[in-house]
């Protein structure tokens, strides 16, 4: 008779890596896409301190883009709000990250997300800003991937911003 805690062949660890790996050579290498995700850098940073923008001597610095792969990129066409100024719509930009790139690329996203709030993500020649991270698929303590909803970012808000290229 077996014992109760006994794991065949096919232990956890051995379900994480191949079901990280199918996703990255069923999904991510056929069809995935790639999005530019420049982490925030708050030590080269000088804002305004009343409208929390980039101060005209410096302005918010945004590191050179991380070239991340993403099993699946799109975008949600929001309502448009009516205010005093006319129209205003702010687009939702949804990634799905394979677990492993993540801990390759930005290894801290998933435990500690709201350092990331600042960030910027380039998508289709726009820009977006990380709202919310979804770990998705756990198997223990392990993930298999990550949604990252994005809040487009307008031109208006970007100013006096620096993209290091």
């Amino acid at each position: 008779m077996r014992g109760r805690n006994v794991i065949g062949r096919f232990d956890p660890e051995l379900e994480v890596r191949s079901i990280r790996h199918g996703i990255t050579q069923d999904l991510q290498a056929p069809v995935g896409q790639y999005v530019g995700w420049r982490l925030f850098d708050p030590l080269a940073t000088s804002t305004d301190e009343v409208y929390d923008v980039g101060a005209s001597t410096g302005g918010r610095v945004f590191m050179k883009p991380i070239i991340l792969p993403v099993v699946n990129a799109y975008v949600f066409q929001n309502e448009q709000y009516q205010n005093e100024r006319g129209f205003y719509t702010v687009d939702t930009l949804r990634l799905f990250i394979n677990y492993d790139d993540v801990i390759r690329f930005i290894p801290d996203l998933e435990t500690n997300p709201d350092i990331h709030l600042k960030d910027r993500v380039e998508f289709r020649e726009q820009m977006y800003m990380p709202n919310r991270v979804f770990p998705r698929g756990q198997i223990n303590m392990d993930y298999m991937m990550l949604t990252v909803d994005l809040d487009q970012v307008k031109p208006e808000e970007q100013v006096n911003d620096i993209y290091e290229s």
